[in-house]
């Protein structure tokens, strides 16, 4: 157990290293559409009484996505991994992720005695009514990068280091995995995510 509280820890070192590089030498966006106008549209929306400064930045190792406090000004980061970086992504699967992440700092963490639960039932219960993208979104996350994805615990999806041969595939664009959904009986591909 503890080999395995130690290698834990090391990893989020790590994951952390790769966070505060990002912060440093953030890599272009990839994307086909503006991040910062997407978050300023989603917080307007979505979290009008959001009045952190928010910052967003793309890293190379760790989760699909996280939100943490900046400890300088208060303000929030995102960090999304880099294999979301694509020209591919659609606009409407990084809403989501924003959105998601943006409701950690809504939604207090469940802490009973040892254990925590960053997504407990009234978090997804408002996930549910704003982000109505959230199952196309999984199924175009899952159809096209589920070889590279993990879930060592729950409430994590965590990016495999094998992640850049995602590059070297064509991904299927929103509409194609809504027919594949819908061809397996119209169930959502991605389940419940995070």
């Amino acid at each position: 157990m503890k080999n395995k509280q130690k290698a834990l820890s090391r990893e989020q070192e790590r994951i952390l290293r790769a966070q505060e590089r990002a912060e440093g030498n953030p890599p272009p966006h990839l994307v086909s559409f503006s991040i910062p106008e997407l978050v300023e549209s989603i917080r307007k929306q979505h979290f009008p009484k959001l009045e952190d400064t928010i910052a967003w930045y793309f890293v190379m190792r760790g989760p699909l996505a996280c939100i943490r406090r900046r400890e300088n000004d208060g303000g929030v980061c995102i960090f999304v991994h880099q294999i979301l970086n694509h020209a591919d992504t659609p606009v409407e699967v990084m809403s989501y992720v924003i959105k998601h992440q943006l409701l950690h700092t809504e939604v207090p963490r469940w802490a009973v005695s040892w254990w925590s639960d960053a997504h407990p039932p009234m978090f997804w219960d408002w996930e549910k009514k704003a982000c109505p993208e959230r199952d196309r979104a999984w199924d175009w996350i899952w159809a096209n990068l589920s070889s590279w994805l993990k879930r060592p615990r729950k409430g994590r999806m965590t990016v495999r280091p094998n992640w850049k041969e995602s590059w070297e595939q064509t991904r299927w664009t929103l509409e194609e995995c809504e027919k594949i959904a819908h061809h397996h009986g119209g169930a959502n591909l991605g389940g419940t995510g995070w």
